[in-house]
């Protein structure tokens, strides 16, 4: 039996979000969110990337898929590792988590669940294909950006897609898995 569930993660988009802010800051780019954020609260870039990876892991390795809403009311994952431990961090992590509640609890799930309402049908329809070959539950990852290449950790089960993508334009993992078959 072939089960595809689109997961819309505040935790895995939370890192996201994190991450954009700190590459803005860094002027590597100009990204979502572009906030007045200090320097001096967030850890050096190296430490950022490996802590980050970590927690990215953690959310995956977790039931994340039926627990999200409930791990993030109650912080399961320690996003504060990534700022410093000072009040500039904490004034940077207060700031981020704010704003991301403001918009990833109205606009940003929103738009991320017209994503899963696209790829959804289309990947199970795949799927159903090849139901030889698959007979398991495949995870949607939505996301609202991609995350640094050194945080690509994937599943067997767990498909991360992002509102740039879209089954049509022939450039997604998911994809070359079915041109494979």
């Amino acid at each position: 039996m072939i089960n595809v569930e689109d997961v819309i993660s505040y935790n895995f988009n939370f890192l996201i979000y994190i991450h954009n802010a700190y590459t803005n800051l860094e002027n590597e780019g100009d990204k979502f969110p572009y906030l007045p954020l200090e320097r001096e609260g967030f850890i050096d870039r190296k430490s950022f990337l490996e802590k980050g990876k970590e927690i990215w892991g953690e959310c995956l390795r977790s039931d994340i898929q039926e627990e999200d809403i409930q791990y993030w009311l109650a912080e399961k994952f320690d996003f504060r590792v990534l700022f410093s431990k000072n009040d500039y961090g904490e004034r940077n992590y207060r700031l981020l988590r704010k704003t991301f509640n403001s918009w990833f609890g109205e606009i940003g799930y929103r738009s991320l669940e017209l994503q899963g309402e696209v790829w959804v049908p289309y990947v199970y329809e795949q799927l159903a294909e090849n139901s030889k070959k698959y007979d398991c539950d495949i995870f949607l990852e939505i996301i609202f950006d991609e995350g640094p290449k050194e945080w690509k950790i994937y599943s067997d089960q767990h498909y991360f897609i992002t509102i740039h993508d879209h089954p049509m334009n022939g450039s997604h993992i998911l994809l070359d898995i079915f041109k494979n078959d």
